[in-house]
């Protein structure tokens, strides 16, 4: 299990960094993530959620890399939901 938690974690960094890297906009990095790690687009209360979650945190520690690895570990638990 802790393997499996170490590279999780690792994954979550990589997808945030390339996330930041990718574009500046955080509409756009959201949706971005979710293609990533679900493959498929957030619905439109996945995707605000996420945001909201975003500007809440970014106002606390103005960091927004490990705002989005927060995210992501999230979107790695949840997993996506069955069709």
């Amino acid at each position: 299990m802790p393997t499996t938690f170490l590279v999780l974690f690792a994954a979550a960094s990589l997808l945030a960094q390339r996330a930041l890297a990718a574009t500046t906009d955080d509409g756009a990095r959201i949706d971005w993530i979710w293609q990533q790690a679900l493959q498929r687009a957030p619905s439109a209360t996945e995707r605000q959620a996420a945001l909201r979650y975003l500007a809440a945190a970014f106002v606390v520690n103005k960091r927004r890399r490990n705002t989005l690895k927060d995210i992501i570990r999230l979107i790695q638990t949840v997993g996506a939901p069955a069709r």
